[in-house]
């Protein structure tokens, strides 16, 4: 049993909120034996967010390059070097659209809920941007993904598709490298737990 320090009522040893006045217990520093803190918050945000970004933008390309591939061969029209962005830009609204949630759950498992609402709103905002770009200036396209252009344009039609995967492989390794510090991750991880468990010890109190 451990006591409460604001209302001093007595809790079990692994409640996360008092049963008394339901105020949240401390989280304990790690001890030496823990893994230290990979990178700062902020950081870490900001790298996740650019890393969530490329992922998109390289999706945005590969998925429309394809499209547009698709498309001008079934329709038997003649076909640039470059797909016209009409036809590449088409899925990419879905592709935002469909991001939506699992950008959400990574980041209400990073950094808890109410940042992962507001990075959701701003990566959203940003990837409709950047759909809309090219209906505005149509050669915005290629800043969907520099390395698909800048290889497609030496190497040929693969040469895409070869870009658009390394700059998804590296958005994904800025998710992987820049985690947040352990210890943020595991007061988040709590949090949601609390959450969760916040009418189960409302209702203990009350007996």
């Amino acid at each position: 049993m451990k006591a409460c320090e604001y209302c001093g009522a007595q809790n079990e040893d692994g409640a996360l909120r008092c049963v008394g006045c339901g105020n949240p217990f401390r989280v304990q520093s790690p001890g030496a034996g823990t893994a230290p803190a990979l990178t700062s918050t902020l950081t870490s945000e900001v790298a996740t967010g650019a890393g969530i970004l490329l992922i998109i933008m390289a999706l945005f390309f590969a998925i429309g390059s394809v499209w547009g591939e698709t498309v001008a061969r079934s329709a038997e029209v003649h076909k640039s070097r470059f797909y016209t962005f009409v036809t590449t830009s088409t899925p990419a609204k879905f592709i935002a659209l469909a991001a939506i949630y699992p950008v959400f759950v990574l980041w209400r498992g990073r950094f808890g809920k109410s940042r992962a609402v507001r990075a959701t709103i701003l990566i959203s905002l940003l990837s409709g941007l950047l759909w809309l770009l090219p209906r505005v200036v149509p050669y915005a396209i290629f800043i969907w993904c520099l390395p698909a252009v800048l290889i497609g344009m030496a190497a040929g039609s693969l040469g895409f598709y070869f870009g658009a995967v390394l700059q998804l492989a590296f958005g994904v390794s800025l998710l992987i490298r820049f985690r947040p510090r352990s210890q943020e991750a595991s007061a988040a991880a709590l949090q949601r737990t609390a959450e969760k468990c916040e009418p189960t010890n409302l209702e203990r109190s009350e007996e």
